[in-house]
Parts: C-alpha cells; structure tokens; sequence
C-alpha cells in the first residue's frame, strides 16, 4: 500500500522550556556535588599513600564507581537520562579524583619523594663555626691533621613533620652501629671518633609510619 504523501514522517517532540532548564539544573547540580566528593576523596587517597596503605584509597575509588548509581541515588540527585551524560558524569568523578590524588602526593601538600638528607657539615671550634664538607662523585671529603672526635651534623628535610631519626656509621668494612643524635630544627647532631678511612653514615627518616633510608659517604683524610 503506497504512503499517503501528506502523512508526516518524523513528529518533533514539543520543546518546554521549564522541563529543559530544571533537567539541566539537575545535571549541573549532579557534576558540582560528584567533582566536590571526587576531590575530597582523591585527597584521602593521597594521605593513605602516604601512611602506607595506598591501597584502600584504590579501593574506595573502584567501590565508588561499581556502585556509582546507588551512590547518586544515596545523595538525593537525578541520574542523567542519556547514556553520553552518564559516561560525561563518571569521567568527571574518575578525572577529579586522579587530579587531588596527584596534588595531595606533590608539594606544597607533600612529597612522595621522601625526606631529603643532605648538607653534612663539620664544627670547627677555632671559629666557632659549622663548615660545609667538599663533595665529589658522591662522595664527601674532610681533611684531620690528628685522630680524633669531630662534631657533624646533617640536615634533614621534609614537608610534614619527621617523626624519627635514626643513624648508623660503618668505615673500613665493619658492620655498622648506631649513633647517638639529637635531632633539633631540622638537623642530627652527633659526635663521630674518625681516623682516615671512608665512613659510610645509614640515615633512617621515619614519617607518617613510612621509613626512608638514605645513605651518605665521607672520607676522612690525613692532612
């Protein structure tokens, strides 16, 4: 049977208005609420990488996803009716929660990097000074006219607070043994007997639960 020519093929649904801007209203209410929860919980994520059980912070985040829309439901929003939303509206979520996991592990929140040792320096009492010791390949270089206790110190870094500090010596092949500190404003105080050899300092950094181990050289020379 042949089509009637005036019958109309396609029926344009009526556009009203109030329905289109309360729909979008919903949507954009929607993203606000799932960026603001995204990012509180990226930051989480972050502070359990940080203690050590990076972990659960994953697991959070694919529990979020899998329960994504029950999860909406629980906040009292309006899952967007088309497929394209839903998939713009996850992305949102799963985007921001990276973005605030990667802030939360970079400075100047933290540093996943570990606490920075360096700057090993000599007391000099002739002038009543600290002297910074010379460094070449690695390796740092301090010249004694006599056997003897020298007064050194490092500084220790970090952008949260260090919760302990820890050193070991060993020189000449022997094992290492522990060093008494006093860790005051950032630097380990200690006193070390010295003849010429090389002396290998073991720092162990504790922060947030999470140990940093760094090591520092020092050869001691004859003037």
């Amino acid at each position: 049977m042949a089509k009637d020519k005036d019958q109309e093929i396609f029926v344009e649904p009526e556009f009203i208005e109030k329905d289109f801007l309360q729909s979008e209203k919903e949507r954009a209410k929607s993203t606000i609420v799932m960026f603001l929860l995204a990012a509180v919980l990226g930051l989480f994520s972050g502070y359990l990488f940080l203690i050590g059980i990076w972990y659960v912070g994953l697991l959070l985040m694919f529990l979020f996803i899998i329960s994504f829309k029950r999860l909406v439901q629980a906040l009292h929003l309006k899952m967007p009716q088309r497929g394209s939303q839903v998939f713009i509206l996850v992305m949102v979520f799963i985007l921001t929660w990276i973005i605030f996991w990667t802030v939360s592990l970079n400075p100047p929140v933290s540093s996943v990097g570990g606490p920075q040792v360096s700057s090993i320096q000599v007391y000099n009492p002739q002038i009543s000074s600290w002297s910074s010791l010379a460094e070449s390949n690695g390796i740092y270089h301090y010249s004694i006219t006599q056997n003897g206790v020298l007064s050194m110190r490092l500084y220790i870094s970090y952008i949260t607070t260090i919760n302990n500090v820890t050193i070991t010596v060993s020189s000449g092949g022997s094992s290492a043994s522990p060093v008494a500190i006093n860790y005051f404003n950032n630097y380990a105080y200690f006193n070390q007997s010295v003849v010429p050899s090389l002396y290998v300092f073991n720092v162990d950094v504790t922060v947030h639960g999470t140990s940093y181990l760094s090591s520092i050289q020092v050869q001691i020379l004859s003037a």
